[in-house]
């Protein structure tokens, strides 16, 4: 997600934040995230066949129901392995590098891919579109 440029570190914040248990922080959250949501959606539907209808901004609905059911499925994922959601974040929405991760967790490089890929694949069967309803 690196469109979001100077904001990351304010997003980091943000995350940490929200992980400390701070549950206004989402409001501020989204209005950081949203531009590079739409920026997704833009490069998704630029592979839609001509003259289709769809328009980015018309998914950001969908979007903010994605971002609510990623963080549930965040919070689930923080009982089951705190370490995991520290690592989605600090990666995904924060922009750090496995070896950053690893310095701000005090782990080895190794331990961040590993968690990486497993909290990714637990994510993915968490956040299903039947899980959107």
């Amino acid at each position: 997600m690196s469109s979001m440029g100077t904001d990351t570190s304010e997003i980091t914040l943000l995350l940490r934040q929200m992980s400390g248990g701070d549950t206004q922080v989402s409001e501020k959250l989204l209005p950081l995230v949203l531009p590079e949501l739409r920026a997704l959606a833009r490069h998704y539907l630029s592979g839609e066949r001509p003259g289709h209808t769809l328009q980015p901004t018309a998914l950001s609905a969908k979007e903010a129901e994605e971002l609510i059911a990623l963080d549930a499925a965040l919070n689930r994922l923080e009982v089951v392995n705190p370490r995991h959601r520290q690592i989605v974040e600090l990666r995904y929405f924060g922009g750090l590098s496995v070896e950053e991760t690893a310095e701000a967790l005090n782990v080895s490089p190794i331990t961040v891919k590993r968690d990486w890929r497993v909290a990714r694949a637990w994510l993915k069967g968490q956040v299903r579109p039947e899980t959107l309803v």
